[in-house]
């Protein structure tokens, strides 16, 4: 009990503060920081999230760039091969809207004369390339020749390669784009290609000219079947 002499003095709010935070205002400063953290953290989740993203992107270009390199180098380089058998000669290319055959050489492989029977074509979605040794086979224009063929897949999910094919059709022709290339006697001078891809980013079109560019029929190129006994 307080004596009558005893007076209360009472202590201003500037004093009080002075000697430390309340509790109202350390919720509300924790609730500030928390928030700050928050947005941090959202931020740098979100940059991550578009680094993987444009290296993921980066990689997919690079596969492109790669496959489509491969396509140009084998489709440039492509040969105006004859085949001659009996009384009928043809050069050996073919194609149409959505798959190709012809002559080229292969790089990695030593087998026979480095000669190969190319062909470009879509199975399952898959952009494929097989291939066969030129001299091991008699008719290059076999309906099942590529049966037994080497493939391997260049790209997936590939829905489908629309080829065209640009030269002089027939003999006396103007050259002109066309859906197939059926020529006995020479190759086209362009081929455009396509592709139609189901992974969120076109595929840029490919523009190919034949290094050949073979409009005459050369004998040094000639590969005569002999009629077997």
């Amino acid at each position: 009990m307080l004596s009558p002499g005893y007076q209360t003095r009472r202590i201003p709010v500037r004093a009080r503060a002075a000697n430390g935070f309340t509790l109202p205002e350390m919720l509300l400063g924790l609730l500030l920081f928390s928030l700050v953290l928050l947005m941090l953290y959202g931020g740098l989740f979100q940059a991550g999230n578009y680094w993987r993203m444009s290296e993921v992107q980066l990689r997919k270009n690079d596969d492109k760039r790669f496959i489509l390199s491969v396509v140009r180098r084998q489709v440039e380089q492509a040969l105006p091969i004859i085949q001659a058998q009996g009384g009928d000669t043809r050069i050996i290319f073919r194609g149409d809207h959505h798959s190709l055959e012809f002559v080229s050489a292969l790089p990695s492989y030593n087998m026979d004369n480095g000669l190969y029977f190319l062909k470009f074509e879509i199975l399952e979605r898959e952009l494929v390339l097989k291939y066969l040794p030129l001299v091991r086979h008699r008719n290059m224009f076999a309906e099942d020749i590529f049966a037994g063929a080497e493939q391997t897949r260049l790209a997936r999910r590939v829905d489908q390669v629309y080829l065209e094919y640009f030269g002089r059709h027939s003999p006396g022709a103007e050259p002109a784009w066309g859906d197939a290339w059926n020529n006995r006697y020479w190759l086209p001078r362009l081929l455009r290609i396509r592709f139609d891809a189901d992974d969120h980013h076109s595929w840029p079109p490919l523009v190919v000219s034949l290094r050949s560019q073979a409009e005459w029929r050369p004998p040094q190129l000639a590969l005569y079947m002999e009629d077997e006994i």
